[in-house]
């Protein structure tokens, strides 16, 4: 019936409130998960050592980014979710 679910997430405690019934609705439908996060690295607020070009600010929220939605992909693979 649908082929995957998209979950947007801005990385606070009620976007990621969301993933139960992701994992549970993942999980009975059988569709693979893709998550999506993104950044404004003018307004990322999460490291406040900040890079001193651009490429680097891009390259710093990138990595930031990268490593919350492994955090959060990590915790559906356990729960049997792709």
């Amino acid at each position: 019936m649908y082929q995957s679910i998209l979950v947007p997430l801005d990385g606070s405690p009620l976007g990621e409130g969301v993933l139960p019934y992701v994992e549970a609705l993942a999980r009975g439908l059988k569709s693979p998960v893709t998550l999506l996060h993104v950044v404004d690295p003018a307004l990322d607020s999460r490291d406040r050592a900040r890079p001193v070009t651009i490429d680097q600010a891009l390259q710093h929220v990138e990595t930031l980014a990268q490593d919350y939605l492994r955090s959060v992909a990590r915790g559906l693979e356990q729960a049997g979710v792709r």
